[in-house]
């Protein structure tokens, strides 16, 4: 046998050895959440080949980097199609990063949805709708791998809140509560409840809108929108006359 058939028998036989071994470090190292979950497979196969090598080592992060401005590229052209893949691609490379997630999000639900009403009417009500069930799905997505981001509940709940035909306020207050809870802005616990006020028969969740904002108003918060959304709760909810608040409605909300 040649010298350099040993040398790549060798080398084989050397990683056969490392393999168990690096399989049982990489199970660690995963479950601590130092190295990201692998990539499903169809994500690899829009991969090349100089992009999949670098995705399994440690070049991931600046693989993701490239495309996400790639992606800023094409949004310049607006060229969605290949913004969307351009981000898949990055949020699958370095999926604990949730700017990458955010980003999509926002490039499907606000940036070709409102690109979309500019076309001519025939498309523009299908195109919008398309575009925003997009960004949903990129943020649902990304809350697989991140549940507790709450920059990712943030962004669903003012998606929810505001680009659905028609809206969705369950959605969004329910997304503004997790928000919230997992280190959000205290504004993002009224909003919530601002939401759950708008819904026209939800008991349970007038429930939690009224105790939200009955607490703020405990805590000395008298905001028109808490005055307003606490007075609009009372009457969904009956609550007694001698319970409810003092103040008038704001004069900005007064029909």
């Amino acid at each position: 046998m040649k010298p350099r058939h040993w040398g790549l028998l060798l080398f084989l036989l050397v990683g056969i050895v490392k393999l168990p071994m690096e399989h049982r470090v990489y199970q660690h190292l995963s479950a601590e959440e130092v190295l990201p979950p692998r990539m499903e497979v169809g994500v690899m196969e829009n991969l090349g080949q100089m992009g999949l090598a670098a995705s399994l080592g440690g070049l991931r992060s600046m693989v993701a980097s490239g495309l996400y401005l790639s992606a800023a590229s094409a949004w310049d052209e607006k060229d969605w199609g290949s913004v969307d893949n351009r981000m898949s691609i990055a949020t699958r490379l370095d999926p604990r990063y949730d700017g990458y997630w955010d980003n999509a999000a926002n490039f499907m639900a606000y940036d070709a949805a409102s690109w979309a009403r500019e076309q001519p009417e025939f498309y523009t009500q299908q195109l919008y709708g398309h575009y925003v069930k997009r960004g949903i799905e990129v943020i649902q997505q990304g809350l697989t791998y991140l549940p507790k981001s709450y920059r990712l509940h943030q962004n669903l709940g003012e998606v929810f809140s505001a680009r659905p035909q028609p809206p969705d306020p369950k959605q969004a207050g329910e997304h503004f509560l997790l928000a919230f809870q997992n280190g959000a802005l205290p504004v993002y616990e009224r909003r919530a409840a601002y939401e759950f006020a708008k819904l026209a028969n939800d008991p349970a969740s007038w429930k939690k809108g009224y105790a939200i904002l009955q607490q703020n108003y405990a805590n000395g918060n008298k905001m028109p929108g808490v005055i307003s959304n606490l007075k609009t709760l009372e009457q969904k909810l009956n609550i007694p006359l001698a319970q409810r608040i003092p103040d008038p409605m704001p004069p900005q909300f007064r029909r």
